[in-house]
């Protein structure tokens, strides 16, 4: 069986450890950084809004003229079954969308290549829960020093 345990990884239609993930280094996505993401966490086993990210991520893909041959469903089981895969239960989960392969690499233009990705994290900190029960604060550069600190409440 393999081992998911430090992330899985969706790639090329197959699921991977994601340390073993790779795209071509002639993907426009990696050559050009024609590509889009959206990153869902995933908080004690459970996904924070996962149809919101989905919703924004088909959109950016939209605004790009990319497309998957994934519907949202789809793209939302397979989501789903990196995390089921890996048995992490706090996690980010990435999913890229690329322009793939340019038209001098092949014949005909394929569809966008999907790709998701799946990181353990830890919130800063000894108590990894404290930060959500209180909210956190966050610091900008930008605009006066007033501006600069807000807190979020949980």
């Amino acid at each position: 069986m393999t081992d998911f345990s430090k992330g899985a990884a969706y790639v090329g239609g197959i699921m991977v450890p994601v340390a073993e993930a790779k795209i071509s280094l002639l993907d426009w996505g990696f050559l050009h950084s024609d590509a889009t993401y959206d990153v869902a966490g995933v908080l004690q086993g459970k996904f924070f809004r996962l149809d919101d990210h989905i919703e924004r991520f088909f959109a950016s893909m939209e605004k790009l003229h990319m497309s998957i041959p994934h519907s949202r469903s789809d793209l939302r089981d397979i989501l789903i079954d990196c995390v089921r895969s890996s048995g992490l239960r706090d996690a980010y989960v990435e999913m890229i969308c690329t322009r793939g392969l340019p038209r001098r690499v092949r014949a005909t233009r394929a569809p966008a290549r999907i790709n998701s990705s799946l990181s353990p994290y830890r919130l800063s900190g000894s108590q990894p829960l404290k930060n959500k029960k209180r909210g956190c604060t966050l610091s900008s550069a930008a605009g006066s020093a007033s501006h600069r600190n807000r807190s979020i409440p949980p």
